[in-house]
């Protein structure tokens, strides 16, 4: 397995989710994992220069990545008009909807953070929404 694949496991991200480590005195950088052709690639950028992404697989990078255990902060899902939204409903399912812009229901569950890129991000988050639909219920009674 390609020593990128590990340490894009080992974190628990996805391809093209973009997130960012939580790190003292150093500016904010961002991350993402690609794969193009079969090539798995790993790409940052900074607060400083936000609009270009550079290639991260440098060694020094991908070894702090290995011996640090800093936290990884994830950036929110932010869909646009159409994409394909996953959520966790009020029994505890996990469903799918076309998120819409212009769409209530869409806003809402972008709102709360119950809208999810993958399947499985909202299945490691179905305790969250159960404990939160269960504070909600109970304080209807």
């Amino acid at each position: 397995m390609d020593m990128l694949e590990i340490i894009r496991k080992g974190l628990d991200v996805e391809f093209e989710e973009v997130f960012s480590r939580k790190m003292e005195n150093t500016n904010i950088v961002y991350y993402k994992f690609t794969k193009e052709r079969g090539d798995i690639t790993m790409l940052s950028f900074s607060v400083a220069n936000p609009f270009i992404w550079y290639f991260s697989n440098e060694p020094n990078t991908l070894g702090s990545f290995i011996q640090d255990k800093s936290e990884i902060i994830r950036e929110p899902f932010k869909p646009k008009s159409g994409d394909r939204m996953y959520y966790v409903n009020t029994i505890g399912e996990v469903s799918y909807d076309n998120f819409y812009k212009d769409e209530e229901y869409s806003l809402l569950m972008y709102k709360n953070g119950n809208c999810y890129s993958t399947a499985e991000r909202a299945e490691k988050d179905k305790s969250k929404w159960l404990n939160y639909y269960k504070e909600i219920q109970d304080g209807l009674k």
